[in-house]
């Protein structure tokens, strides 16, 4: 079940970047990867050996 919601995540994603190719607007370059960073840090903070490095972090 945690896949589909990354899958789903992830898909968000594709959808924006295929926007950026197909219209050519660079400009959203930044959001996209922007969202990839916040996708990877939530499926790092969902794995339970990291949780102590977040706590420790924040």
């Amino acid at each position: 079940m945690k896949t589909q919601g990354l899958n789903a995540r992830l898909d968000v994603v594709v959808q924006l970047w295929r926007m950026v190719l197909r219209r050519k607007s660079w400009a959203l370059l930044p959001v996209v990867l922007f969202l990839l960073l916040i996708i990877a840090f939530l499926a790092a903070s969902e794995m339970p050996a990291l949780i102590p490095f977040f706590y420790a972090v924040f």
